[in-house]
């Protein structure tokens, strides 16, 4: 079986599988000293609709483990089960948060459908993005999909700091993120009655003075690998990260 890679205007790296409108390898954009290996860091929108066909071409596009960064509520209990050579890791990023009143706070302002509140998350809540990075690092061999429920916002969270500890130049992350915005004005995500957003995601910026190129260029601007390492995130993780992603 081919892999289902579409090649767009843009260069954009999406995927064709069925019943995922939001899907890409992050393959082929340039790190330190190389650059993301094909078929090894992917991305995506819930897989939730993904059947036994669709998961084949999953599976063609090398994915071997499924991160899974929605809270348990957001979980469908009708979503086919994927085939045993997948692996799933569930990693909630956001579980139980909605009872910290700087978390609500983030909600309320509408922050979440941004990339205003990024650092903020890094900040506070660290440990949990280290553990995300450590599982993709440590996975076992094949490819690795991080998933939340439409791929923009916790998995663009992950996505932007996997790249940054590679050393992925920022304007190569902030198109890569954009690249969701871009799939959720298609026929693919209304078909998959996922609703565009876009002009209320822009208002939300627009008050707090900014672009979603502005404020995730800020956040990347503004990173910093000691507080990470304060939160578990190890040398060997590092390594592995590379080992796993990096072609020279």
């Amino acid at each position: 079986m081919t892999t289902a890679r579409e090649t767009q205007a843009g260069g954009a790296r999406h995927l064709a599988w069925p019943g995922v409108w939001n899907a890409r390898d992050l393959g082929g954009l340039p790190v330190r000293d190389g650059v993301v290996r094909h078929g090894a860091l992917l991305r995506a929108s819930t897989l939730d609709a993904v059947d036994a066909p669709g998961w084949g071409a999953v599976l063609a596009s090398g994915v071997r483990t499924v991160i899974d960064l929605r809270s348990r509520r957001e979980r469908a209990g009708g979503a086919a089960a994927p085939p045993d050579a997948v692996r799933v890791l569930r990693l909630p990023l956001e579980e139980g948060l909605d009872a910290e009143p700087e978390f609500v706070g983030w909600m309320r302002a509408g922050w979440l459908g941004t990339p205003l509140y990024y650092a903020r998350f890094v900040e506070r809540w660290p440990t949990r993005c280290v553990d995300v990075v450590a599982a993709v690092a440590g996975a076992t061999p094949g490819g690795v999909v991080v998933h939340c429920v439409k791929g923009c916002d916790r998995t663009g969270l992950i996505a932007a700091l996997l790249l940054w500890l590679l050393g992925a130049p920022t304007q190569a992350i902030i198109d890569d993120y954009r690249r969701s915005e871009e799939r959720l004005r298609t026929g693919a995500a209304r078909g998959l009655g996922v609703a565009d957003d876009g002009a209320d995601i822009a208002a939300v910026l627009a008050r707090a003075g900014t672009t979603s190129e502005g404020a995730l260029r800020a956040f990347l601007e503004g990173l910093d690998l000691d507080p990470l390492r304060g939160a578990g995130l190890t040398d060997d993780d590092l390594h592995a990260l590379r080992a796993r992603a990096v072609s020279p």
